[in-house]
């Protein structure tokens, strides 16, 4: 997968993401269960799997990280999973969400492609 395509996927995704409404601190939002959330998106005429984390609770006023996670060549694949077995997985955990709450947007790499010719 060409570098050009995966950075205008995740500018079709931060455009297409309503901004969180702003809240009452007290009554915060919580994730749904299970953590991740399965996403698509339509780049250049192809549609694109992808899995979503939020941070497991959103207070207003706070900012918190995004991380465009671009796993390993094993994670490669079409059911838009395998890119969850490590280090996506693990962010998932109640305890690195506590510990470093963000959004994670982790894309799956096709088969036949790769992130970038190096």
């Amino acid at each position: 997968m060409k570098l050009r395509t995966l950075l205008l996927a995740a500018m079709a995704f931060a455009a297409s993401t309503p901004a969180l409404p702003a809240q009452d601190p007290a009554a915060a939002k919580t994730a749904p269960a299970g953590g991740y959330q399965p996403q698509t998106v339509q780049v250049l005429g192809q549609e694109f799997a992808y899995q979503l984390l939020k941070p497991a609770t959103v207070e207003a006023g706070k900012t918190y990280p995004l991380i465009l996670f671009l796993h390993g060549a094993g994670e490669r694949g079409t059911d838009n999973q395998a890119q969850l077995k490590h280090f996506a997985g693990k962010m998932a955990s109640p305890a690195m969400q506590a510990k470093y709450p963000c959004f994670l947007i982790a894309v799956q790499c096709r088969p036949e492609q790769k992130w970038s010719d190096v």
